[in-house]
């Protein structure tokens, strides 16, 4: 924009897909801070997961969360929320979301309709229970995974890199980076284990910014997050077995 930015964005992920949060101070940085830009957290991910003991969602002006059913708290469609603690805020964000209205029928500003359908947000106060539990299992999913490729020699041998064995993770998916990356989900699938790619192309590498004139090789740490990353299973009811057989394909693809 030409008189500079009006928002921060910054992620509450590792990436966009991991669950890991990135501490920074409430409001965002000092400079942005300073220069009365808000900083808006995108924790569509890392519900539950913490920073500096502070939960995702919560270190900036306004925190974003994701109830697309494929997320820790996920609801039988597309859903989220967005929290504040700045009350002009929350009610900007109301009236946002019902067309711009404060009262019925009357419309102070161009806005959509966001809201959160009833059936939605029933399942959702039923689910919310159980997502302590699920984030334990997921964490000690992950950590099961640790313990099992460092024992098969995996990690040392450099085939695979493991996300951060993080109590403050929330690990909505499990993502390594693997080496012959393609040819190992392939073998994954053989074993009837499903795997899931997520963004292989990288966002400057995308048709829809060829305009910005970016080239394969400009970013070369986002290429090789993007054509090495690969999610494996990590959801709550995964059994100790199950962890170990993933494992176990994994290792007898490399040797």
């Amino acid at each position: 924009m030409r008189d500079g930015p009006r928002a921060l964005s910054p992620l509450a992920g590792r990436t966009q897909q991991a669950g890991a949060p990135i501490a920074c101070e409430p409001e965002g940085s000092a400079g942005a801070r300073a220069k009365g830009i808000p900083v808006v957290e995108d924790a569509a991910q890392a519900i539950g997961a913490t920073a500096q003991g502070r939960p995702a969602g919560s270190m900036g002006a306004i925190g974003c969360f994701s109830f697309f059913p494929s997320k820790n708290l996920g609801a039988l469609g597309d859903a989220g929320l967005v929290v504040t603690q700045d009350a002009a805020r929350a009610a900007k964000l109301k009236a946002m979301r019902a067309h711009g209205a404060v009262v019925k029928y009357h419309h102070d500003f161009v806005g959509g309709n966001f809201r959160l359908d009833a059936m939605q947000a029933a399942v959702l106060n039923v689910k919310a229970k159980h997502l302590d539990e699920w984030t334990r299992q997921r964490r000690a999913n992950a950590a099961h995974y640790h313990a099992a490729f460092a024992e098969r020699g995996c990690v040392k041998r450099g085939d695979v890199v493991l996300p951060p064995n993080d109590a403050r993770h929330s690990y909505n998916q499990f993502v390594i980076c693997a080496k012959q990356r393609d040819a190992l989900k392939a073998h994954l699938q053989e074993d009837e284990i499903q795997t899931e790619i997520y963004y292989p192309v990288p966002f400057h590498l995308q048709k829809c910014f060829a305009d910005l004139g970016y080239h394969r090789g400009d970013l070369p740490v986002a290429e090789q997050a993007a054509s090495e990353s690969l999610a494996i299973p990590v959801a709550p009811g995964t059994t100790a077995a199950q962890l170990d057989f993933v494992v176990e394909s994994i290792d007898a693809f490399y040797r």
